[in-house]
């Protein structure tokens, strides 16, 4: 129905509730009574909106690899970092600490499983990630590319 269908019908109904309508009129305050409710009934429907999914990222809170510099300088906020090894560096320790509830987990797998921390064997170019994990958060992942100095 297009507008002007619609305030043609609006001006039907509304002729017939006036005093003067010949046909059976409902009382003035019948009307006003049936306007309040669907009012009142309008005004209660309303969208819930179900509580939002959890978009807070899980994250380090420091990341330092042994005899390799990070470019940036570590920020929670930054997962992309050049990690320029010492001359004649072969293996690093990377430590990655977290939050209470938080995990991380280092890649490539721990190359000396007898040494206390994670040890790396690394090249030129290799690439070291740390992925963090907790409960209704999203997983955060830091890369630190291996460049040889």
């Amino acid at each position: 129905m297009d507008g002007h269908g619609l305030k043609a019908s609006a001006r039907k109904i509304l002729r017939w509730f006036s005093p003067g309508h010949s046909g059976g009129r409902l009382p003035l305050l019948v009307l006003a009574l049936l306007f309040a409710t669907l009012a009142g009934v309008a005004a209660s429907w309303y969208w819930t909106q179900p509580a939002a999914a959890q978009t807070t990222q899980s994250a380090l809170s420091a990341l330092s690899l042994t005899d390799i510099t990070l470019s940036p300088i570590f920020e929670a906020e930054t997962t992309y970092y050049v990690g320029t090894a010492a001359v004649g560096t072969t293996r690093t320790t990377v430590s990655a600490a977290v939050e209470s509830g938080t995990t991380a987990t280092i890649s490539p797998a721990d190359a000396d499983d007898q040494t206390v921390g994670h040890q790396v064997d690394i090249s030129h170019g290799a690439e070291i990630t740390i992925t963090t994990s907790a409960t209704n958060q999203l997983d955060t992942t830091y890369s630190v590319v291996v460049s040889l100095g």
